[in-house]
Protein backbone atom coordinates (compact mmCIF):
# COMPACT_ATOMS: atom_id res chain seq x y z
CA UNK A 1 0.00 0.00 0.00
CA UNK A 2 1.43 3.10 -0.95
CA UNK A 3 2.68 5.46 2.32
CA UNK A 4 -0.01 8.00 1.28
CA UNK A 5 -2.80 5.67 1.13
CA UNK A 6 -1.73 4.37 4.74
CA UNK A 7 -1.58 8.20 5.94
CA UNK A 8 -5.47 8.77 4.75
CA UNK A 9 -6.66 5.56 6.36
CA UNK A 10 -4.80 6.50 9.47
CA UNK A 11 -6.68 9.58 9.66
CA UNK A 12 -9.74 8.01 8.78
CA UNK A 13 -9.65 5.53 11.85
CA UNK A 14 -8.69 8.50 13.94
CA UNK A 15 -11.61 10.20 12.68
CA UNK A 16 -13.77 7.11 13.24
CA UNK A 17 -12.34 7.02 16.87
CA UNK A 18 -12.82 10.31 17.49
CA UNK A 19 -16.65 10.07 16.44
CA UNK A 20 -17.14 6.89 18.60
CA UNK A 21 -15.66 8.54 21.36
CA UNK A 22 -17.96 11.08 21.17
CA UNK A 23 -20.84 9.35 20.98
CA UNK A 24 -20.41 7.52 23.92
CA UNK A 25 -19.46 10.64 26.13
CA UNK A 26 -22.89 11.50 24.91
CA UNK A 27 -24.68 8.35 25.91
CA UNK A 28 -23.18 8.23 29.06
CA UNK A 29 -23.87 11.92 29.64
CA UNK A 30 -26.14 12.16 33.29
CA UNK A 31 -29.44 13.28 32.77
CA UNK A 32 -28.67 16.28 34.99
CA UNK A 33 -25.74 17.18 32.77
CA UNK A 34 -28.60 17.40 29.59
CA UNK A 35 -30.92 19.39 31.40
CA UNK A 36 -27.86 22.02 32.21
CA UNK A 37 -26.96 22.01 28.67
CA UNK A 38 -30.31 22.57 27.41
CA UNK A 39 -30.84 25.38 29.96
CA UNK A 40 -27.60 27.06 28.78
CA UNK A 41 -28.74 27.54 25.05
CA UNK A 42 -32.37 29.60 26.26
CA UNK A 43 -30.26 32.74 26.42
CA UNK A 44 -33.42 34.39 27.64
CA UNK A 45 -33.88 32.26 30.81
CA UNK A 46 -29.96 31.59 31.96
CA UNK A 47 -30.23 35.87 31.98
CA UNK A 48 -32.93 35.25 33.84
CA UNK A 49 -31.19 33.23 36.30
CA UNK A 50 -28.37 35.13 36.74
CA UNK A 51 -30.69 37.71 37.74
CA UNK A 52 -32.11 35.74 40.61
CA UNK A 53 -28.58 34.55 41.93
CA UNK A 54 -28.20 38.63 42.26
CA UNK A 55 -31.15 39.13 44.18
CA UNK A 56 -29.79 36.27 46.26
CA UNK A 57 -27.19 38.01 46.57
CA UNK A 58 -28.52 41.16 47.21
CA UNK A 59 -30.65 39.31 50.23
CA UNK A 60 -27.76 37.67 52.00
CA UNK A 61 -25.49 41.14 52.00
CA UNK A 62 -28.19 43.55 52.47
CA UNK A 63 -27.10 44.64 55.81
CA UNK A 64 -23.29 45.30 54.20
CA UNK A 65 -24.81 47.36 51.41
CA UNK A 66 -27.46 49.60 53.62
CA UNK A 67 -27.32 50.19 56.99
CA UNK A 68 -26.63 52.85 59.44
CA UNK A 69 -23.02 51.56 60.98
CA UNK A 70 -19.92 51.25 59.12
CA UNK A 71 -18.53 47.76 58.14
CA UNK A 72 -15.08 48.59 59.42
CA UNK A 73 -14.18 51.75 61.79
CA UNK A 74 -10.93 52.09 63.92
CA UNK A 75 -11.68 54.00 67.02
CA UNK A 76 -9.13 55.03 69.45
CA UNK A 77 -6.19 52.10 68.33
CA UNK A 78 -8.51 49.38 67.72
CA UNK A 79 -10.72 48.06 64.86
CA UNK A 80 -14.50 47.19 64.89
CA UNK A 81 -16.85 45.12 62.74
CA UNK A 82 -20.02 46.65 64.13
CA UNK A 83 -22.47 45.25 61.29
CA UNK A 84 -20.86 41.70 62.15
CA UNK A 85 -21.33 42.08 65.95
CA UNK A 86 -24.98 43.21 64.72
CA UNK A 87 -25.18 39.69 63.06
CA UNK A 88 -23.43 37.94 65.54
CA UNK A 89 -26.03 39.40 68.79
CA UNK A 90 -28.57 38.23 66.38
CA UNK A 91 -27.59 34.64 66.64
CA UNK A 92 -27.16 35.40 70.32
CA UNK A 93 -23.42 33.91 70.08
CA UNK A 94 -21.50 37.49 70.45
CA UNK A 95 -20.03 37.80 73.80
CA UNK A 96 -18.18 42.03 73.19
CA UNK A 97 -19.50 44.64 75.37
CA UNK A 98 -18.75 47.68 75.43
CA UNK A 99 -19.48 51.30 75.41
CA UNK A 100 -19.96 51.45 71.62
CA UNK A 101 -23.22 49.43 71.64
CA UNK A 102 -25.72 51.99 71.22
CA UNK A 103 -23.34 54.31 70.18
CA UNK A 104 -24.10 56.88 66.51
CA UNK A 105 -21.24 55.92 64.12
CA UNK A 106 -22.01 58.76 61.87
CA UNK A 107 -21.59 61.53 64.89
CA UNK A 108 -18.06 59.95 66.01
CA UNK A 109 -17.05 60.10 62.00
CA UNK A 110 -18.08 63.87 61.96
CA UNK A 111 -16.00 64.37 65.42
CA UNK A 112 -13.28 62.97 63.64
CA UNK A 113 -13.16 60.18 66.44
CA UNK A 114 -12.56 57.81 63.97
CA UNK A 115 -8.91 56.99 62.07
CA UNK A 116 -10.35 55.23 59.28
CA UNK A 117 -14.16 53.56 58.09
CA UNK A 118 -15.42 51.56 56.13
CA UNK A 119 -19.36 52.47 54.95
CA UNK A 120 -21.73 50.43 53.26
CA UNK A 121 -22.73 51.75 49.97
CA UNK A 122 -26.21 53.24 51.49
CA UNK A 123 -25.25 54.97 55.02
CA UNK A 124 -29.05 54.51 56.22
CA UNK A 125 -31.01 51.41 57.91
CA UNK A 126 -34.54 50.34 56.65
CA UNK A 127 -35.88 51.47 59.92
CA UNK A 128 -34.08 55.44 60.20
CA UNK A 129 -36.71 57.80 60.68
CA UNK A 130 -35.97 61.45 59.24
CA UNK A 131 -38.86 63.43 59.17
CA UNK A 132 -37.16 66.88 58.30
CA UNK A 133 -36.77 64.89 54.79
CA UNK A 134 -39.73 62.78 54.71
CA UNK A 135 -41.36 62.23 51.26
CA UNK A 136 -38.15 63.36 49.57
CA UNK A 137 -37.35 63.03 45.94
CA UNK A 138 -34.73 61.03 43.85
CA UNK A 139 -31.34 62.52 44.79
CA UNK A 140 -28.77 63.90 46.86
CA UNK A 141 -28.12 61.42 49.59
CA UNK A 142 -31.09 59.44 49.20
CA UNK A 143 -30.83 58.35 45.90
CA UNK A 144 -34.02 56.76 45.38
CA UNK A 145 -35.69 59.07 47.68
CA UNK A 146 -37.44 58.62 51.47
CA UNK A 147 -41.29 57.60 51.99
CA UNK A 148 -43.68 59.62 54.33
CA UNK A 149 -41.59 59.20 57.65
CA UNK A 150 -38.09 59.76 56.23
CA UNK A 151 -36.97 55.95 55.64
CA UNK A 152 -34.52 55.29 52.58
CA UNK A 153 -36.63 53.55 50.06
CA UNK A 154 -33.38 52.18 47.94
CA UNK A 155 -32.16 50.64 51.60
CA UNK A 156 -35.86 49.45 52.37
CA UNK A 157 -35.86 48.14 48.69
CA UNK A 158 -32.30 46.46 49.34
CA UNK A 159 -33.81 44.70 52.54
CA UNK A 160 -37.13 44.23 51.15
CA UNK A 161 -35.58 41.53 48.59
CA UNK A 162 -34.66 39.67 52.24
CA UNK A 163 -38.43 39.20 52.78
CA UNK A 164 -39.55 38.62 49.53
CA UNK A 165 -37.80 35.64 48.83
CA UNK A 166 -37.57 34.23 52.08
CA UNK A 167 -41.69 34.07 51.65
CA UNK A 168 -41.56 32.81 48.56
CA UNK A 169 -38.86 30.06 49.25
CA UNK A 170 -39.97 29.23 52.52
CA UNK A 171 -43.52 29.45 51.53
CA UNK A 172 -43.03 26.95 48.64
CA UNK A 173 -40.89 24.65 50.87
CA UNK A 174 -44.17 24.13 52.71
CA UNK A 175 -45.70 23.91 49.76
CA UNK A 176 -43.77 21.53 48.50
CA UNK A 177 -43.59 19.31 51.63
CA UNK A 178 -47.38 18.70 51.83
CA UNK A 179 -48.35 18.42 47.99
CA UNK A 180 -45.68 15.95 47.35
CA UNK A 181 -46.52 13.73 50.72
CA UNK A 182 -50.22 13.96 50.43
CA UNK A 183 -49.84 13.67 46.66
CA UNK A 184 -47.53 11.13 46.96
CA UNK A 185 -49.49 8.78 48.87
CA UNK A 186 -52.89 9.42 47.07
CA UNK A 187 -50.87 8.72 43.89
CA UNK A 188 -49.01 5.38 44.83
CA UNK A 189 -52.02 3.80 46.82
CA UNK A 190 -55.37 4.24 44.72
CA UNK A 191 -58.37 2.91 45.93
CA UNK A 192 -60.34 4.73 48.74
CA UNK A 193 -57.22 6.40 49.77
CA UNK A 194 -56.79 8.50 46.51
CA UNK A 195 -60.57 9.40 46.61
CA UNK A 196 -60.50 10.65 50.16
CA UNK A 197 -56.94 12.91 49.61
CA UNK A 198 -58.49 13.81 46.17
CA UNK A 199 -61.52 14.87 47.65
CA UNK A 200 -60.18 17.36 50.21
CA UNK A 201 -57.42 18.58 47.56
CA UNK A 202 -60.57 19.78 45.44
CA UNK A 203 -62.81 21.87 48.44
CA UNK A 204 -58.95 23.29 49.22
CA UNK A 205 -58.93 24.01 45.72
CA UNK A 206 -62.06 25.59 45.52
CA UNK A 207 -61.62 28.12 48.00
CA UNK A 208 -61.23 31.71 46.96
CA UNK A 209 -57.47 32.00 48.03
CA UNK A 210 -56.97 35.47 48.39
CA UNK A 211 -60.48 36.06 50.57
CA UNK A 212 -59.03 33.01 53.09
CA UNK A 213 -55.75 34.99 53.31
CA UNK A 214 -56.92 37.81 53.68
CA UNK A 215 -59.74 37.04 56.37
CA UNK A 216 -57.28 34.99 58.51
CA UNK A 217 -54.68 37.87 58.88
CA UNK A 218 -57.45 40.19 59.31
CA UNK A 219 -58.31 38.07 62.60
CA UNK A 220 -54.67 36.97 63.72
CA UNK A 221 -51.92 39.59 63.70
CA UNK A 222 -50.18 39.65 61.46
CA UNK A 223 -46.47 38.25 61.27
CA UNK A 224 -44.14 37.18 58.72
CA UNK A 225 -44.26 33.42 59.92
CA UNK A 226 -48.12 33.46 59.02
CA UNK A 227 -48.14 34.82 55.91
CA UNK A 228 -45.22 32.01 54.60
CA UNK A 229 -47.69 29.04 56.19
CA UNK A 230 -50.80 30.46 54.49
CA UNK A 231 -49.11 31.10 51.26
CA UNK A 232 -47.65 27.62 51.69
CA UNK A 233 -51.12 26.11 52.74
CA UNK A 234 -53.09 27.42 49.46
CA UNK A 235 -50.17 26.12 47.33
CA UNK A 236 -49.75 22.79 48.61
CA UNK A 237 -52.84 21.20 46.33
CA UNK A 238 -51.80 22.12 43.50
CA UNK A 239 -49.04 20.47 43.81
CA UNK A 240 -50.45 17.65 45.46
CA UNK A 241 -52.17 17.20 41.84
CA UNK A 242 -49.29 17.50 39.97
CA UNK A 243 -47.75 15.28 42.19
CA UNK A 244 -50.50 12.24 42.46
CA UNK A 245 -50.43 12.51 38.10
CA UNK A 246 -46.88 11.62 38.45
CA UNK A 247 -46.95 8.48 40.34
CA UNK A 248 -50.24 7.58 38.90
CA UNK A 249 -48.14 7.19 36.28
CA UNK A 250 -44.63 6.43 36.92
CA UNK A 251 -46.23 3.73 39.41
CA UNK A 252 -47.01 1.29 36.64
CA UNK A 253 -43.76 1.19 34.62
CA UNK A 254 -41.74 -1.52 34.71
CA UNK A 255 -39.30 -0.61 37.14
CA UNK A 256 -41.31 -0.16 39.56
CA UNK A 257 -43.28 -3.39 39.59
CA UNK A 258 -39.68 -5.19 39.38
CA UNK A 259 -39.06 -3.20 42.78
CA UNK A 260 -42.10 -4.49 43.90
CA UNK A 261 -41.65 -7.92 42.75
CA UNK A 262 -38.25 -8.04 44.59
CA UNK A 263 -39.85 -7.52 47.78
CA UNK A 264 -38.69 -4.20 48.85
CA UNK A 265 -41.78 -2.00 50.88
CA UNK A 266 -43.53 0.51 49.71
CA UNK A 267 -41.65 3.21 51.78
CA UNK A 268 -38.21 2.38 49.86
CA UNK A 269 -39.87 2.33 46.28
CA UNK A 270 -41.87 5.47 47.22
CA UNK A 271 -38.45 7.43 48.04
CA UNK A 272 -35.91 5.25 45.94
CA UNK A 273 -37.54 4.88 42.22
CA UNK A 274 -40.57 6.73 42.01
CA UNK A 275 -40.16 10.09 43.68
CA UNK A 276 -36.49 11.03 42.09
CA UNK A 277 -38.17 10.00 38.99
CA UNK A 278 -41.00 12.72 39.64
CA UNK A 279 -39.27 15.76 41.27
CA UNK A 280 -38.07 17.31 37.89
CA UNK A 281 -41.67 18.51 36.75
CA UNK A 282 -42.40 19.24 39.99
CA UNK A 283 -39.31 21.97 41.16
CA UNK A 284 -40.77 23.52 37.45
CA UNK A 285 -44.30 23.89 39.45
CA UNK A 286 -42.30 25.34 42.19
CA UNK A 287 -40.62 27.62 40.21
CA UNK A 288 -43.62 29.00 39.09
CA UNK A 289 -44.65 28.99 42.49
CA UNK A 290 -42.01 31.63 43.85
CA UNK A 291 -43.05 34.04 41.93
CA UNK A 292 -46.68 33.70 42.74
CA UNK A 293 -45.86 33.62 45.83
CA UNK A 294 -43.95 36.64 46.00
CA UNK A 295 -47.01 38.07 44.07
CA UNK A 296 -49.28 37.45 46.55
CA UNK A 297 -47.18 38.74 49.98
CA UNK A 298 -46.65 42.15 47.71
CA UNK A 299 -50.52 42.38 47.24
CA UNK A 300 -51.43 41.71 50.74
CA UNK A 301 -48.58 44.40 51.91
CA UNK A 302 -50.39 46.95 49.38
CA UNK A 303 -53.87 46.02 50.96
CA UNK A 304 -52.09 46.60 54.73
CA UNK A 305 -52.43 42.84 55.24
CA UNK A 306 -49.26 41.07 54.99
CA UNK A 307 -46.32 41.53 57.34
CA UNK A 308 -46.28 43.80 60.22
CA UNK A 309 -46.00 47.60 59.83
CA UNK A 310 -42.36 47.82 61.32
CA UNK A 311 -40.65 45.08 58.27
CA UNK A 312 -40.28 47.49 55.28
CA UNK A 313 -41.03 45.22 52.20
CA UNK A 314 -42.03 45.86 48.41
CA UNK A 315 -45.76 45.67 48.75
CA UNK A 316 -45.52 48.15 51.64
CA UNK A 317 -43.47 50.61 50.13
CA UNK A 318 -45.80 50.56 47.12
CA UNK A 319 -48.70 50.77 49.69
CA UNK A 320 -47.52 54.22 50.95
CA UNK A 321 -47.91 55.83 47.28
CA UNK A 322 -52.04 54.92 46.96
CA UNK A 323 -52.06 58.17 49.89
CA UNK A 324 -49.27 59.75 48.65
CA UNK A 325 -49.86 59.99 44.72
CA UNK A 326 -47.53 63.29 43.87
CA UNK A 327 -44.80 60.67 45.57
CA UNK A 328 -44.24 58.58 42.40
CA UNK A 329 -41.11 56.79 43.64
CA UNK A 330 -42.76 54.88 46.32
CA UNK A 331 -45.04 53.18 43.68
CA UNK A 332 -42.32 53.07 40.27
CA UNK A 333 -39.47 51.53 42.31
CA UNK A 334 -40.66 48.80 44.20
CA UNK A 335 -43.39 48.48 41.71
CA UNK A 336 -40.25 47.51 39.35
CA UNK A 337 -38.61 45.27 41.65
CA UNK A 338 -41.58 43.14 42.08
CA UNK A 339 -42.11 43.57 38.23
CA UNK A 340 -38.38 41.81 37.88
CA UNK A 341 -38.40 38.63 40.74
CA UNK A 342 -41.74 37.67 39.11
CA UNK A 343 -40.45 37.82 35.56
CA UNK A 344 -37.02 36.54 36.28
CA UNK A 345 -38.95 33.80 38.41
CA UNK A 346 -41.46 32.64 35.24
CA UNK A 347 -38.90 32.79 33.02
CA UNK A 348 -36.59 30.25 35.28
CA UNK A 349 -39.58 27.78 35.57
CA UNK A 350 -40.09 28.15 31.64
CA UNK A 351 -36.45 27.44 30.86
CA UNK A 352 -36.60 24.58 33.01
CA UNK A 353 -39.71 23.35 31.63
CA UNK A 354 -38.10 23.51 27.93
CA UNK A 355 -35.02 21.77 29.46
CA UNK A 356 -36.99 19.08 30.89
CA UNK A 357 -38.70 18.07 27.87
CA UNK A 358 -37.37 15.44 25.97
CA UNK A 359 -38.65 17.07 22.50
CA UNK A 360 -36.88 19.70 22.58
CA UNK A 361 -33.43 18.52 22.92
CA UNK A 362 -30.93 17.87 19.65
Amino acid sequence: MPKDQEILTAKAQAKEDKARTESRKAVDQSFASLVIHQYKKNKIALAAFYVVIFLFVIAIFADFLAYDKPIMAKYNGTLYFPIVKDYLTGLRLDSWTNDLVNTDWKDLEAQGKLSSTIWPPIKYWYKNQDLVHNTAPPGGDHLLGTDYIGRDVLSGIIHGSRIALTIGFLSMAIAIFLGVIFGAIAGFYGGWIDTSISFVIEVIMTLPTLFLILTITAIVPGSIWLVMGLIGFVSSPGIARFTRGEFLRIRNMEYVAAATAAGLSNRRVIFRHVLPNSLAPILVTAAFGIAGAILTEAGLSYLGFGVPPDIVTWGSVLNQAREQISAWWLAVFPGFMIFLAVLCYNLVGDGLRDALDPRLRD
